[in-house]
């Protein structure tokens, strides 16, 4: 089966890439690290989700669920009973042992933000809510433990590699992300053909569709997520401590030096209206104030002037200066019987004034010719005489 996959589908699949058994290396450890901060990040949300069911004041106490002092303290004080009985000693410890600075201040602060007063659950609900945040506390830990022996392993095994230096000298790679790039993309030299074959393989390249005169540009969705990622916080990370990828990614003004300020609402401080400040303004063929062009009517117009001819000067429907009336202020419209005698419905006495002709034909009878009918009643009406309404006309127009 594997060859006849080679003979009919050889199109369709790639050599395997012949990559160094310590590409390969630093490949498993960088990829056990990135999973290692993604499993941490999941507690820590699942740790934030159980304090906010019994617990609130804790989250706006610890900024950062996975910081030492946090885990410490938390693990001290799971609740809200224990909190109210943490002393300054023991605030003071932990925020010594994480490394913080001011600790004296941020002890008083940190105490009254822990014994805020709040909605409260049961005892027994609070207990158990307290065992559950103890068991996410050592799982967090572990994982902070974890995170810091891998990141060790993978940058001494990245020093080892030949290519290693080649990825520090890039701005914004630092031995995590460069272990991560360069187990991604591995060491065969022969895997990827030009760089633009390995910025599709990284999914950075756009995806443009073109189809007659439409052309539409999309992300580039089918990629390696692990790549992609490391990638974008190598650019991330040079646009906000490089002086000079900065100069590189972002538009400057003619005859200044430097980069521009930052501008949009994105957290890193730059945005896509950066270049569309940079582009030049088009040209537009607008008509400068106080002058005026001949242009034939429009459809719309050509219409209004044709009813205009048609009514005369007279107000239709009274409606001169918009609909600003309701339709029981018509001088057509008032209350008659229709058909069934029992109900009054809205009815036309007579036709508008402007519509002088149809007023000649409504009075006009000829002899012979059958009266006004019910509108329920369609029979046929009999001709009258002959060519009464080119005669009508000929006469209105007279």
């Amino acid at each position: 089966m594997l060859a006849e996959i080679v003979r009919l589908d050889r199109d369709h699949h790639r050599q395997i890439a012949g990559d160094t058994a310590l590409a390969g290396a630093v490949k498993l450890l960088a990829r056990a690290h990135q999973t290692a901060i993604w499993e941490r990040t999941r507690q820590v949300l699942r740790l934030r989700s159980t304090l906010l069911q019994f617990f609130p004041s804790a989250i706006g106490a610890f900024p950062d669920l996975s910081a030492k002092d946090s885990l410490i303290l938390l693990a001290l004080a799971p609740s809200p009973a224990r909190a109210a009985e943490l002393t300054r000693s023991q605030v003071v410890s932990a925020l010594r042992s994480a490394r913080r600075h001011h600790v004296e201040d941020k002890a008083d602060a940190l105490l009254a933000s822990l014994r805020r007063q709040g909605l409260q659950q049961p005892p027994t609900v609070a207990a158990a809510f307290a065992a559950i945040v103890a068991g996410q506390v050592v799982l967090i830990s572990a994982l902070n433990t974890q995170i810091e022996q891998l990141q060790e392993v993978v940058a001494e095994n990245f020093d080892l590699h030949p290519a290693a230096e080649i990825y520090l000298s890039q701005s914004g790679l630092g031995h995590v992300l460069a272990a991560r790039v360069l187990g991604e993309f591995g060491d065969d030299r022969l895997r990827f053909t030009d760089a633009r074959a390995r910025k599709n393989y990284s999914g950075q390249s756009p995806i443009t569709r073109a189809s007659g005169k439409k052309t539409v540009v999309l992300a580039r969705f089918a990629k390696n997520n692990r790549l992609s990622d490391a990638l974008h916080f190598q650019a991330m990370s040079s646009m906000k401590a490089s002086p000079g990828a900065a100069r590189t990614t972002t538009p400057c003004e003619p005859g200044t030096s430097g980069t521009m300020p930052p501008c949009g609402s994105w957290p890193t401080g730059w945005s896509a209206s950066c270049t569309a400040a940079s582009r030049p303004e088009r040209a537009t063929t607008r008509t400068p104030p106080g002058t005026t062009t001949n242009r034939s009517p429009s459809r719309s117009n050509r219409q209004d002037l044709w009813m205009k001819n048609f009514l005369g000067d007279q107000d239709f429907f009274g409606l001169e200066g918009g609909l600003g009336r309701s339709f029981d202020e018509f001088p057509v419209m008032k209350r008659c019987p229709g058909s069934d005698q029992g109900d009054e419905l809205g009815g036309v006495d007579r036709p508008p004034p402007g519509l002088r002709r149809f007023d000649q034909l409504e009075r006009h009878r000829q002899t012979g010719r059958a009266g006004t009918r019910p509108l329920r009643d369609l029979g046929a009406v009999p001709h009258g005489g002959k060519r009464g309404l080119e005669a009508l006309l000929s006469s209105g127009d007279g």
